[in-house]
């Protein structure tokens, strides 16, 4: 019984796109996505992605750009088994500024955009044109909470050694959300 409804809503919407005219040759999507997924770390504690458990200590502070760049981030399969290609090339750039409090907690502030991009709007079914250009993302605002571990020194210059922290963070839907740069929601 299950199955055999599986089989009709699958034909039941195979109709209605074979029905409206849609072309296989065209995507149907919402840009309200970000489709980068790297966060970088606050300090050099971490590693590449992966956020250390350390904070800067008490009343200490750090900034930092980092860049990167991504090939073919967003590719789609089309039902005849042919790819293409949403976004070439895209150079992106994450801003951060963190500070310590106490030596345990830290509250950072980020403002990631995307520098360039080149991309290809006219296989998109939503006719918003153009994905070639510069976009901002959405800022985030994290709180890092060492809980295991000794907390910073105030004159400390290197890693605490084992610890568990952790990391919340709040994205704000601000970005441009027509270049795949904002989720255009809280996440």
């Amino acid at each position: 019984m299950l199955r055999s409804k599986c089989w009709f809503g699958l034909a039941l919407a195979i109709g209605l796109m074979v029905g409206m005219g849609l072309s296989p040759s065209r995507v149907c999507a919402d840009r309200g996505v970000n489709i980068e997924t790297f966060r970088p770390t606050f300090d050099r504690f971490g590693f590449i992605g992966l956020q250390g458990s350390t904070t800067p200590g008490h009343k200490r502070w750090n900034l930092g750009l980092w860049t990167n760049y991504t090939w073919k981030p967003l590719r789609v399969e089309l039902e005849n088994g042919s790819t293409e290609i949403i976004i070439d090339d895209r150079i992106e750039a994450d801003l951060f500024f963190q500070i310590g409090v106490f030596g345990r907690v830290a509250f950072a502030l980020e403002a990631p955009f995307v520098l360039y991009q080149t991309g290809d709007g006219e296989l998109l079914q939503d006719g918003q044109g153009s994905l070639t250009g510069a976009a901002v993302e959405d800022p985030r605002i994290s709180t890092k909470i060492r809980m295991l571990g000794k907390k910073t020194d105030p004159n400390q210059d290197r890693a605490d050694g084992p610890g568990l922290a952790m990391l919340f963070r709040l994205p704000i839907p601000v970005g441009t959300d027509d270049m795949f740069a904002s989720e255009n929601q809280f996440t």
